[in-house]
């Protein structure tokens, strides 16, 4: 433990005894609103366990709700593709399912070592033109059309695999620090914590990517969206329509909401959507 970590815990009882004297909420409901609020955002092991190939994005979204995170729609010659991302145990670490027009195909980790080496004649994606982000840098230091290509030529994982990978998250925790120090410090910051994870809900409730289709026009995107925080110009003649959240956030990705681009093609129908990881940084205001 670390000097600071020592001096806190050393003065966590008296700042607990405090916050109990002022008649604030109690450090164990703080931390329990913060729970259930983290809660609606990732997914349990148990949950996740049951999802199988064949699913439907719908239902999935009926399932897991905000906890399913779209990550990027893109037009392919073999068919639509979806990348959903889950995050368990607080946004510790997240696993990807691959949808082929909306049904799931499988189950990947394109971060896992050799994931990213697409099995011998397996490729959904090549010779495809992935719009829109086309040497833009995204997220996981990567060029974006090619990890967008990795992820969906990505190896499927057995439901052993998936087992064994996430068996370290198969609850909820908060990590090492001691309960005197994680109650005082909740208490001191809960306030503040759950103000972002509401905005964080709403904002992956009002701007899932997934709530779009590819072909629609602006009318339809400003009917489900709204206006867009603002509009770019990308590769190729194609406009992005720029939803994000503007505020300063105390908690990180993949808890906080990125940012979503609509990708509108010359005739002004969308033709890719990203969002989360795959939501480039020259895109972020």
């Amino acid at each position: 433990m670390n000097s600071n970590a020592l001096k806190f815990m050393l003065v966590a009882p008296g700042l607990i005894a405090v916050l109990m004297l002022c008649g604030c909420p109690s450090p164990k409901s703080q931390m329990t609103d913060v729970d259930a609020m983290v809660k609606q955002i990732t997914v349990a092991v148990p949950a996740f366990l049951t999802i199988k190939e064949g699913m439907s994005l719908d239902a999935l979204k009926i399932e897991l709700g905000v906890a399913a995170r779209q990550q990027f729609t893109v037009s392919t010659a073999n068919g639509t593709f979806t990348m959903i991302e889950c995050a368990f145990s607080g946004g510790d670490n997240t696993i990807y399912l691959i949808f082929r027009d909306k049904i799931l195909l499988k189950i990947v980790n394109p971060l896992l070592p050799d994931a990213n080496t697409p099995s011998a004649a397996k490729s959904e994606t090549a010779s495809t033109n992935l719009p829109g982000i086309k040497n833009v840098h995204v997220m996981f230091d990567a060029i974006g059309t090619e990890h967008i290509t990795s992820a969906i030529d990505a190896p499927a994982m057995t439901h052993d695999q998936i087992a064994d990978y996430l068996k370290p998250y198969a609850e909820l925790h908060h990590g090492n620090m001691p309960a005197p120090l994680l109650y005082a410090f909740a208490a001191a910051t809960a306030s503040r914590t759950k103000t972002n994870l509401h905005e964080t809900i709403k904002f992956l409730q009002q701007y899932d990517g997934g709530r779009a289709s590819l072909g629609m026009n602006a009318a339809e995107i400003e009917k489900l969206y709204g206006q867009p925080l603002r509009t770019i110009k990308a590769n190729d003649d194609l406009t992005v329509w720029i939803y994000q959240n503007t505020h300063t956030m105390d908690i990180g990705y993949p808890l906080a909401f990125v940012g979503l681009g609509i990708v509108y093609d010359p005739s002004g129908h969308v033709s890719a959507i990203y969002s989360d990881a795959f939501f480039p940084e020259e895109w972020k205001g």
